[in-house]
């Protein structure tokens, strides 16, 4: 009886001194053991979940994980060394799958007048609308003294006068029209050069149209000066700027010639299509020789319109309608490029942040969850070399090609494999969204030529 009481004592002593080494593995649901040594997870769920280890990130110290690993026992079997290596330096995967998650795509694209897209479904442009983007026009027309001269045999500025009227006529009821002149004072002669280049003025001002007071406006046109072309660019400018918030603004330039007053058209043009007020110069060149179209043409290009030429006041009529059209056309052209564009520059800078977290490598460095999964590889090789130094464990377990590492090692294939199937989910989340943006985008380039088209027709 004192034989067996001896021997229960003794086993007694033995359970007791086990529960303050790593003979054993804590129970996980008892908070009594939660700084001891766990089971490690064999499912990829459960390694996410499992970490930070004790020394996982920058918790590692060398000379703390020494002692940590001079405690082991020596008799531990291989299931029972990996499982404290886990204990010891799993990484926090759950916190970069959670910032993972967190990450939504988050695509815009923009206005295109009033309409947000980003708010409104394409099919809200098919609604009649109380209030639409208004549309302003400055018409600007050449009275310099070459515009007596005639063409198919007959007076220039005549012709122009009855395209201009033709033209404002027939423009929508919302539209707002101005009418400039150029070159209308004075005389083509030197004599006169510094009135006749100071005159430029505009004789109709910008509102709705009112067939008498336009017609009155157009009559009483005279060719006389020079050209001033220059300044009138930039006051046609100004004539627009007057209520130029949220509308398209188009300029119709009707000129024979140059500039004859020492003024830069292609400057005015530029800076009249880049500032705040974001006109369309185009130009008319009415019976122009070789040289002024090349640089009637360098206007129109600088100023973001077209150029044509004409001979007739039916080829300038003719001309003037369909740049309009083309101008609306071609706005809602820039629209989808620039937003299609965006979308591409927006998908690529969401690419680069998933990769940051997940991918293999991106450019600058490897990302997130590699350095993680890399960090605990190397510790626990490194984990393991000290073990067998210190004879801890065998050669055998210390070994890379050991049965230790290989469970390391399986551990390793699957975290890349979820890896690799976080980043796939997230890429896929991403495109899907661009696309969304993407289809509306070309939704909506249709609905408005389509509106364009009907306009025309």
């Amino acid at each position: 009886m004192i034989k067996v009481h001896s021997i229960f004592m003794c086993v007694l002593v033995i359970s007791l001194l086990n529960g303050c080494s790593f003979l054993s593995l804590g129970d996980p649901s008892d908070p009594k053991n939660s700084d001891l040594p766990q089971k490690a997870a064999t499912t990829v769920d459960g390694m996410i979940k499992e970490g930070p280890g004790k020394f996982a990130g920058d918790n590692f110290d060398e000379k703390k994980v020494k002692a940590e690993l001079l405690k082991f026992p020596n008799d531990l079997t291989a299931d029972e060394v990996y499982d404290r290596l886990i204990w010891l330096f799993a990484e926090d995967y759950e916190a970069i799958v959670k910032e993972a998650d967190a990450l939504k795509p988050q695509f815009t694209i923009s206005k295109l007048g009033d309409y947000d897209p980003n708010t409104q479904e394409p099919a809200e442009l098919l609604k009649p609308r109380d209030e639409k983007k208004p549309t302003q026009i400055a018409i600007v027309i050449d009275a310099s003294g070459s515009m007596a001269g005639k063409v198919n045999g007959k007076v220039k500025m005549d012709e122009a006068q009855r395209a201009v009227r033709e033209f404002a006529s027939s423009l929508p009821e919302q539209t707002k029209v101005s009418l400039r002149v150029y070159g209308h004072l004075g005389s083509n002669q030197e004599k006169d050069k510094a009135i006749s280049c100071a005159s430029t003025e505009e004789i109709y001002a910008l509102s709705k149209y009112e067939s008498n007071s336009f017609e009155s406006a157009v009559n009483q046109l005279r060719p006389v000066g020079w050209t001033p072309l220059a300044a009138a660019i930039r006051g046609a400018g100004e004539d627009l700027r007057k209520d130029h918030i949220g509308a398209n603004n188009i300029v119709y330039v009707v000129s024979d010639g140059l500039e004859t007053c020492g003024g830069d058209p292609v400057k005015e043009a530029q800076a009249l299509h880049q500032s705040d007020v974001k006109a369309v110069v185009n130009i008319i060149g009415f019976d122009l020789d070789a040289k002024s179209k090349q640089v009637l043409e360098e206007v129109a290009k600088a100023g973001g319109g077209s150029f044509t030429s004409a001979n007739s006041s039916d080829e300038i009529r003719k001309q003037m309608k369909p740049k309009f059209d083309i101008w609306r056309s071609n706005d809602i052209t820039h629209w989808k490029l620039r937003n299609l564009s965006s979308l591409h520059e927006q998908e690529e800078e969401h690419r680069k942040k998933i990769y940051k977290l997940t991918h293999w490598f991106t450019n600058h460095g490897e990302s997130k969850f590699l350095v993680a999964r890399e960090r605990e590889k190397e510790r626990i090789k490194w984990a393991l070399q000290f073990l067998g130094e210190n004879q801890k464990i065998s050669k055998e377990f210390a070994s890379e090609f050991g049965e230790v590492y290989k469970k390391a090692q399986n551990r390793f294939i699957l975290l890349d494999e979820y890896r690799d199937q976080l980043q796939s989910r997230k890429i896929e989340e991403m495109e899907k969204e661009k696309r969304k943006l993407y289809d509306k985008v070309l939704e909506i380039e249709k609905i408005e030529k389509q509106k364009v088209y009907d306009l025309k027709n």
